[in-house]
């Protein structure tokens, strides 16, 4: 008796764990790209066995020479291929741009499931590899991406691991996502409920989103930490799945709202967007769809009530209903009123069918690289020893227990003075003295002691002595921390050993950019500064120099002028001058790169 009931607790088990979630239904929502690019394409509607579309267009953007097509006594230009199986799915995927071939081939199992994804480009003989794996479930496991060149070179490229964890009632799988230097990149975490699931991505900018299921599909109803920490999104949806309105909420209360109108057929959208914390109306957005679905008209239209320049199309149709030629227009508004309609985009489809199913012959499917079987170990194995290594750091770091600086010792190759938990980024070799033996100068990042990414950074000086290195020098001023070069990131560009001096380049900023390149010697028994470069400017703004040759005390600046289309304007406001100015030789281990100002003309300088 006893072994009847817990049979039937397990079969009971078992139909509560498949009730969770469907295996189609998983692998479709689950992230992977590959799954997504081989789905159907959604902009055709016909219920006709389509064979391939071939899409071109007027404009020369995606110009291939040998593609080239006479259509209506106008060039026009191929964009893309797809190819079709009788089941819709995409098994062969090819897009043109600037002269190069880009082409994508879709495997499938029996029971539908994508099992391989090739990418070739026809500009590079080599050819990419995505495998995916599947359980006895059908539920996808595993994604094994690998490149091979030339037959034989085998290059790892990346792993997507899918680990499940099944209970009564949900399924947890976290995303193990090894990038191709075989690192551990991201986990995102999926829990599948019944008719709902739960997305946790904490590196991303949807940091917890939540799905619930409307008709056939899945839209997300709830999204924390919506691009900045502290914000939730909220989105509410019709019986048909159209979004009616979404709300950004902080803890201060609404701080934006965007509402949806439809008309009776759904043929006309109107996105209502509102400012002031989603208490006034800004900017709307008007579209409209043919009977169709397609787009036929958009407009936008300012908090102000005035409307934007207006786009439409138009649509050529086949005999089962798919668009075969598309033409989109624009008409610039001013002060209200529409001007002349102007063609910009004009897009033909070749679209071919089946007769049968029966026509269509599957591709053969390529072997696996039994090579690349190792990765599916390897790869988590060195993942986790380096994630190992790296806690070991943190603690170190938090705890003060690591080197400081570089201590006085020897060795055989410059790179061995590189002190645990440091980083060496860059050695150069060169004669700095008046004997023959080249030096050497090294710059090294160290940790971050805050945890914020800003670690200090080192420049060390060695000296041959009896056929092994030893420090002669190491500074703590001369190289910006690793944070300091704004968007651009670390902001060291490089050092080298020239004429007997140092020469270290920083580089920074974002749309106005800067860079510094400064050089160092050693005279009187220390480090100088003896020359400062500094360039900085915006494209179609302005650019500035300010070259200081400190041992002569020669300085030339210049600053150009580009904002005006005005040529003669321009001019007047550029400039250059030349002048001298001596001062005392700045020691190295007292001078911050860009904490010294000159003013020339008005304008101050930073070196």
């Amino acid at each position: 008796m006893k072994k009847y009931i817990l049979l039937f607790i397990i079969l009971q088990f078992s139909v509560i764990k498949s009730q969770i979630v469907d295996a189609k239904f998983f692998n479709k929502e689950i992230k992977n790209s590959s799954i997504r690019q081989a789905k159907a394409d959604t902009i055709v509607k016909s219920p006709f066995l389509i064979s391939s579309i071939k899409v071109y267009t007027s404009e020369k953007t995606s110009y291939v020479s040998t593609q080239v097509k006479k259509i209506q006594n106008k060039n026009f230009y191929p964009i893309s291929l797809l190819k079709y199986q009788p089941d819709g799915k995409i098994f062969f995927s090819e897009t043109y741009y600037n002269g190069i071939i880009y082409q994508s081939n879709f495997y499938y199992q029996t029971n539908g499931n994508l099992i391989l994804k090739t990418n070739k480009l026809s500009s590079d003989p080599s050819i990419d590899f995505s495998w995916l794996s599947y359980d006895k479930k059908s539920y996808l496991d595993y994604e094994l991406s690998y490149e091979i060149k030339d037959k034989n070179k085998l290059r790892f490229q990346g792993l997507m691991k899918y680990k499940k964890e099944i209970q009564p009632d949900f399924l947890k799988v976290d995303l193990m996502n090894y990038s191709s230097d075989s690192l551990l990149s991201t986990v995102d975490t999926y829990t599948f409920f019944k008719d709902k699931y739960v997305v946790d991505m904490p590196v991303r900018y949807a940091r917890k989103s939540y799905y619930s299921a409307f008709g056939d599909q899945y839209l997300p109803y709830q999204i924390d930490g919506y691009y900045v920490e502290g914000r939730t999104a909220n989105f509410s949806y019709n019986d048909k799945g159209f979004p009616l309105w979404e709300n950004w909420v902080n803890d201060k209360g609404l701080e934006n709202r965007t509402e949806y109108l439809y008309n009776a057929d759904f043929t006309e959208r109107i996105t209502q967007q509102y400012q002031m914390l989603g208490t006034e109306k800004s900017t709307k957005f008007v579209n409209k769809f043919n009977k169709k679905g397609d787009p036929i008209f958009k407009q936008t239209i300012e908090y102000t009530g005035n409307p934007l320049d207006i786009y439409t199309w138009d649509y050529v149709y086949d005999e089962k209903g798919n668009w075969i030629e598309s033409k989109k227009y624009w008409q610039e508004v001013e002060k209200g009123i529409p001007k002349m309609n102007k063609l910009v985009e004009h897009i033909i489809r070749e679209i071919k069918y089946y007769n049968s199913p029966s026509e269509f012959s599957p591709q053969k499917l390529p072997a696996f690289d039994e090579r690349a079987t190792q990765f599916l170990t390897s790869v988590p194995a060195y993942a986790e020893k380096i994630d190992n290594e790296n806690k070991e750091r943190d603690a170190a770091i938090k705890a003060g227990d690591y080197v400081t600086k570089i201590p006085d010792e020897k060795h055989v190759k410059v790179e061995d003075f590189t002190p645990k938990y440091w980083t060496l980024k860059k050695i150069a070799y060169g004669n700095l003295d008046d004997d023959e033996q080249d030096e050497a100068v090294a710059v090294y990042e160290t940790p971050s002691v805050d945890g914020d990414g800003d670690g200090q950074q080192i420049l060390a000086i060695y000296k041959k002595d009896n056929g092994k290195w030893r420090l002669w020098h190491q500074n703590f001023s001369a190289i910006m921390s690793s944070d300091s070069g704004g968007m651009m990131g670390n902001p060291f560009d490089g050092v080298s050993i020239k004429n007997k001096a140092i020469v270290v380049m920083h580089s920074g900023g974002s749309r106005d950019k800067w860079s510094y390149t400064h050089r160092y010697r050693f005279q009187s028994g220390d480090w100088y500064l003896i020359g400062a470069l500094v360039d900085f400017g915006a494209p179609q703004d302005y650019f500035g120099k300010f070259d200081y040759n400190l041992s002569t005390g020669d300085i030339v600046a210049s600053y150009k002028y580009e904002l005006s289309s005005d040529k003669k304007l321009n001019a007047s406001k550029s400039w250059s001058r030349s002048l001298k100015k001596k001062i005392p030789l700045p020691k190295m281990d007292d001078f911050y790169p860009g904490g010294t100002e000159t003013v020339v003309n008005g304008r101050t300088f930073y070196w």
